[in-house]
């Protein structure tokens, strides 16, 4: 009798260690589908945030540039202007007749120039300056990276 006693809480006793896992088992499983829906959603807002934030940047270097051409139209040559700037992704800045493009992956700015100007197409990422300076009654605009 006292062996079926002792098997029995033996059997018991394994039995609530085993309802146990079981338990952190679904909570575990609960945590990780809980996880698995909310993950996505956070991706998105981080890169619609970088997105926005680069789109910032491009509108800020076209107002910039625009307005410091203006600035040196009037000055006389060896004139000279440069801006610093940081991005997270690429951007990008071509010239097309009298205008800079900078553009980004959701955004396309322009900067109309008042005057000619020698432009040659880059793209960046990271920390860039743009360096605008006036030879020959020309505005220079010249672009490279922090790195070089």
């Amino acid at each position: 009798m006292r062996q079926g006693k002792c098997l029995q809480s033996i059997t018991l006793f394994k039995s609530k260690k085993a309802q146990a896992s079981i338990d952190y088992l679904l909570v575990m499983l609960g945590f990780f589908a809980a996880l698995a829906i909310i993950l996505p959603s956070i991706t998105q807002a981080s890169q619609s945030f970088l997105s926005a934030s680069d789109s910032i940047t491009a509108k800020q270097i076209a107002d910039d540039i625009q307005a410091q051409s203006t600035m040196l139209s009037f000055l006389g040559n060896g004139s000279k202007k440069t801006l610093e700037y940081n991005s997270i992704k690429e951007i990008n800045i071509n010239a097309s007749g009298n205008k800079i493009i900078i553009s980004t992956e959701s955004k396309i700015f322009e900067a109309i120039l008042p005057n000619d100007f020698v432009f040659k197409d880059k793209n960046f990422s990271g920390k860039f300056f743009v360096e605008l300076s006036k030879e020959n009654d020309l505005v220079k605009i010249n672009v490279f990276s922090a790195l070089t």
